[in-house]
């Protein structure tokens, strides 16, 4: 499955705390507009690759609090009916895998809801890979099990362009699941 998805602002109006709502209430612009997205099925597990401009990599953060990583994550819905954009809720949580430039690992998150992200290390068998080249990171996920996208069969995905200052809740993300066909 080759698809290329259009991305949105994650709306800061509902980020969780009292700061960033009302610091970053202007950064309703999308910096990441787009991503490439290929789901392939080897003949164990799972293959994700995207693909997104990126104009100034940022993939080293090391002694400067100022700066922020540039990062890309994939989430699947546990239940059918879990809501993508608030990362799920109390009862219909989310899991994902997330990446990010300045790690050697990836990171297994999950969440219910906003402001509820837990990181964990990923199952054996999990990675991911990022290449930064001429103005386009590809990061490669390879994933050698997973229950909720093969019951789901749907993605969601989040961007930070760390030159931005995008982290945390401050990213680009698909506006609802990607159905994923293979």
């Amino acid at each position: 499955m080759k698809l290329r998805i259009n991305l949105v602002a994650a709306p800061p109006a509902i980020q969780p705390g009292d700061y960033v709502p009302v610091a970053y209430a202007d950064a309703t612009r999308v910096q990441t507009p787009a991503v490439d997205l290929v789901v392939e099925k080897p003949a164990s597990g799972w293959r994700v690759t995207l693909a997104w401009h990126c104009a100034a990599p940022v993939k080293d953060i090391r002694g400067d609090t100022n700066r922020f990583a540039d990062a890309a994550a994939l989430l699947v819905p546990v239940r059918a009916d879990t809501a993508m954009i608030s990362m799920g809720a109390t009862g219909y949580p989310v899991e994902g895998i997330l990446w990010r430039a300045d790690w050697k690992a990836p990171k297994m998150i999950r969440a219910e809801g906003f402001g509820t992200v837990r990181r964990a290390e990923p199952p054996g068998g999990w990675r991911a890979l990022g290449e930064w080249h001429d103005g386009t990171w590809l990061v490669r996920f390879e994933i050698s099990h997973w229950l909720a996208l093969e019951q789901q069969m749907q993605l969601g995905i989040a961007v930070w362009q760390g030159a931005g200052a995008q982290r945390a809740g401050l990213k680009s993300v698909s506006p609802d699941w990607v159905k994923v066909r293979l």
